[in-house]
């Protein structure tokens, strides 16, 4: 848990999610926007606010 704990705690996990959040509140849904290779940090958050989209959408 702590490993987790601090990679969600580094500035490039927190850049890409509040760029992916930015796109999710300009109305685009979370699951088209598409990965990007080799990049972990990008692949979490993309998972976080497709997580996050589905929690709102269907509860």
């Amino acid at each position: 848990m702590t490993i987790a704990k601090n990679f969600r705690s580094t500035d490039h996990y927190k850049a890409a999610l509040k760029e992916i959040m930015g796109q999710v509140r300009s109305g685009k849904d979370p699951h088209r926007i598409d990965f990007k290779t080799g990049d972990k940090y990008w692949a979490a958050a993309l998972h976080e606010a497709r997580r996050r989209w589905d929690k709102r959408e269907h509860g």
